[in-house]
This record gives structure tokens, C-alpha cells and sequence, in this order.
């Protein structure tokens, strides 16, 4: 079996886990199945439409932390819970609420006001004049050639890269800084 399937399969078996847990606590501890299934729904579906349509990623803890997307994941959707018991109509509103600022969809700087650098839109011939005028480090050579020759999404290319996702945003930063410097 080869890496990325066992990370993509681990993923699976994951959230199936932790939507399970996270939905009986909610049953169990808080509110009745029904309001328990409308809440995490709106937490959940923006979230899942929103990567799936591209206009950003779901914020996660990755390799040896999921443990904390779990932690995170219940205190804020038992939140919603607890917060069901005496106002459904709030509660959904808070849950879909945060499903927009938990995902890059919900980051100011992707905003209308901030322009966002498009990796896939650059010509070989500029390509090639950031790669030489930039002075990247071997790191963000590799993180900008993923982006731009082989046009790899930024999960893609920290899953290629196998590095973090954190790791990715700082090389992103960097190689970004290094692009205005010159441009």
C-alpha cells in the first residue's frame, strides 16, 4: 500500500471516528437527535463545500496531532450544543458561523481587498525569472516548482513534499516575500 493511500485511508477511518464521537456527545450529554443532526450538519456541509468548490481548505491539525483536531472539534461543536438547548436558531447560525472561519474561506487575507498571488497563471518565462532572481533555499525552490510547473494545490504539495501543513504556509510566506521583493 503506498503512503498517500495509508494518510488518505488513516484520514477515513479518522473522521468517521471523530464525527461519531463528536455526534453522541452532542445526543447523549446535550440535546435531542434531531436538533443534535440540524447543528452538526451546519457546522459540517459549509465546510465540506467549501473545499470541495475550491474557495478554500478546512484548518487541521496534521500527523502527530490529530489528537488535537479531536480536542478542538469537540469543545466547539459541544459549544453549539449547549448553546441549542435555548436557542436552536442561534446555534445554527454560530455553527455555520464558524465553519466559514475555521477554513481558509473565513481568512481576511483572501479577501476581496488582498490581492492572491495565483501560482498556476504564471508563464514558463516568468517561471523561469523568479527561479532565478529570487534566491530561493532548495526548500522553497522545490514548494514553488510544485506550485507552479507541476500546478499541485497547496495540500498536494505538502503531501508531496511530506512536510506539514504549517511548513507549507511559512515556505508559501517566504517564497511569496522573496516574489515581491523582485517583482
Amino acid at each position: 500500500m503506498s503512503k498517500e493511500m495509508k494518510h488518505t485511508l488513516l484520514g477515513i477511518l479518522y473522521n468517521v471516528f471523530a464525527h461519531t464521537l463528536i455526534f453522541t456527545i452532542g445526543v447523549k450529554f446535550f440535546i435531542s437527535f434531531h436538533n443534535a443532526l440540524i447543528v452538526y450538519l451546519c457546522f459540517a456541509i459549509p465546510r465540506i463545500l467549501i473545499e470541495s468548490l475550491k474557495l478554500g481548505s478546512a484548518m487541521h491539525y496534521h500527523t502527530s496531532k490529530w489528537y488535537m483536531c479531536l480536542i478542538w472539534s469537540i469543545v466547539i461543536i459541544s459549544t453549539f450544543y449547549i448553546q441549542a438547548k435555548s436557542s436552536l436558531t442561534l446555534s445554527i447560525t454560530l455553527a455555520i458561523f464558524m465553519s466559514l472561519v475555521l477554513t481558509t474561506a473565513g481568512d481576511l487575507k483572501n479577501g476581496i481587498m488582498y490581492k492572491k498571488f495565483n501560482y498556476g497563471n504564471l508563464t514558463r518565462k516568468e517561471i523561469d525569472f523568479y527561479l532565478n532572481e529570487c534566491n530561493f533555499t532548495p526548500d522553497e525552490e522545490e514548494y514553488f516548482k510544485y506550485r507552479t510547473v507541476m500546478h499541485k494545490s497547496q495540500i498536494e504539495t505538502y503531501m508531496s513534499m511530506y512536510i506539514s501543513e504549517s511548513k507549507a504556509t511559512r515556505l508559501s510566506n517566504s517564497v511569496l516575500e522573496k516574489i515581491n521583493k523582485v517583482h
